[in-house]
């Protein structure tokens, strides 16, 4: 699995212990790794730096399954997410509005 790192904030450090992993989140960049879970289960994390007044309530949780019952769940996934009974935006709203100056050119 592929994992890539960023903040809106503050640093942050991601951290697995089970997977061997700790990877810092920062503004402004991206941090790039991977790891192979060979066993299904859950894997408990946290941010190993004090980041902030709400530190304490940032756990990690990753449930990782077989391909096949990812698979399914991508499948139910796209039909119970998938909005069909409204369209993004009315027929009437034009799909791109140009910005106007105060004399209305």
């Amino acid at each position: 699995m592929r994992l890539i790192f960023t903040s809106t904030d503050v640093l942050h450090s991601w951290a697995i212990s089970d997977f061997g992993i700790r990877l810092d989140a920062v503004p402004g960049r991206l941090n790039e790794t991977w790891v192979e879970i060979l066993r299904p289960g859950v894997y408990y994390g946290f941010c190993s730096e004090l980041c902030g007044i709400n530190h304490a309530y940032m756990p990690i949780t990753v449930e990782a399954v077989p391909v096949e019952q990812f698979d399914a769940w991508v499948r139910d996934a796209q039909t119970r997410f998938a909005r069909v009974d409204a369209p993004a935006r009315p027929s009437d709203e034009p799909a791109l509005r140009l910005a106007q100056t105060e004399s209305g050119n």
